[in-house]
């Protein structure tokens, strides 16, 4: 059946880029119905031309839900997106860029794409700064109904409260 396979809309917009020692790769894109209509969006990046790193929500029709600017973020910097449910509220999207050589994370309400959290760095008890993951899943872990971001980069595994990108333990370096 020809109707199954048509394009029914197209947005210009990059998927998730996945860095492999200095090749890219590209992950699927995350849909999700974002605003509870029962329709799922479409999450992707910077097309082109954006002054900083941009996530975009695309509905069914192809139509922009919400755009959201990164602030301080140069384009095209997003290393992966995922979204998870951390509040009563409705779905987020977690998003780790690489401004420098070290991720960062943002959480994005994923209602309106406002930046709801914005993690660079977190301090252990000797006073050393380290980065914020950039691969990581999300899981209900302690049953309360909501996810808890679990995470590695290089060679540090974290456990994040989802409300607010802070660590619930202290990271695990296995260095």
């Amino acid at each position: 059946d020809n109707e199954s396979t048509a394009v029914r809309w197209r947005v210009r917009g990059h998927a998730q880029p996945v860095w492999v020692t200095w090749k890219t790769e590209h992950e699927s894109v995350p849909a999700v119905d974002l605003d509870g209509d029962g329709q799922k969006e479409v999450l992707c990046s910077d097309a082109s031309g954006e002054s900083q790193t941009t996530i975009y929500a695309v509905r069914a029709d192809g139509s922009v839900y919400w755009r959201s600017e990164l602030p301080g973020i140069d384009p095209r910097l997003v290393e992966r997106f995922r979204v998870g449910r951390f509040r009563s509220e409705g779905p987020d999207v977690v998003v780790t860029v690489s401004p420098k050589t070290q991720p960062e994370m943002f959480c994005l309400d994923g209602r309106t794409g406002a930046v709801r959290w914005h993690q660079a760095t977190w301090t252990d008890a000797s006073g050393q700064v380290w980065p914020y993951p950039n691969r990581f899943v999300f899981h209900d872990d302690d049953g309360d109904g909501f996810d808890e971001i679990y995470g590695t980069y290089a060679y540090m595994y974290y456990a994040l409260d989802g409300l607010s990108g802070e660590p619930l333990q202290t990271p695990l370096n296995i260095w």
